[in-house]
């Protein structure tokens, strides 16, 4: 042993809490600030971004869905702003609130949100009825980013079903990639 390195049991016990303490008292002040409300936003939209681009890469009716569609969507929480931008086939995400989006969703309780989604990824409609979500602009685009998400919840079911990670005819619904009739995806 180094003799620079001597922890004696007293030290040793007594630096993770100190530390965690630390940690504690930054996360409350990190938690009640504006770039939380920016940090969450950008995880939501870049994560969002990340997995259509995979999607556009690995599922032919995806590729087929974005064909030909350009939209903006500007995504806010507080003073956050986000876009997500489809744009000749590919799809991005920038910070700012831009100029002139097709669609906005501001969220009004992020987290709150994203709680509701977790639980209950069907029931969009209940976080707009709770008043969670406002949304502004032609309603289309929202229906195109719904389906873009039920495709990619379908891929990413059929992904995970066919790794060995959920079993796929008795909880997802799935046989080969079909729904079966009176199965239900919980």
């Amino acid at each position: 042993m180094s003799p620079r390195l001597r922890l004696t049991p007293v030290a040793y016990r007594s630096a993770p809490r100190r530390s965690q303490l630390t940690l504690q008292r930054h996360w409350a002040q990190l938690r009640n600030s504006r770039a939380a409300e920016g940090a969450q936003l950008h995880a939501l939209v870049v994560g969002l971004a990340l997995l259509f681009a995979w999607m556009q890469r690995a599922e032919p009716r995806f590729r087929r869905a974005l064909a030909g569609f350009d939209a903006t969507y500007l995504f806010r929480y507080g003073t956050a702003a986000r876009q997500l931008v489809f744009s000749k086939g590919k799809v991005l995400s920038r910070r700012g609130s831009g100029l002139n989006p097709d669609f906005t969703l501001t969220f009004v309780d992020l987290p709150g949100a994203l709680r509701h989604l977790a639980a209950r990824p069907h029931d969009v409609l209940q976080l707009m009825i709770d008043n969670r979500i406002r949304q502004s602009g032609n309603k289309f685009f929202i229906f195109k980013l719904g389906y873009l998400a039920a495709l990619t919840e379908d891929e990413l079911r059929r992904q995970a079903a066919r790794l060995g990670r959920l079993p796929a005819r008795a909880r997802l619904g799935f046989d080969g990639g079909k729904r079966q009739p009176g199965a239900e995806v919980t």
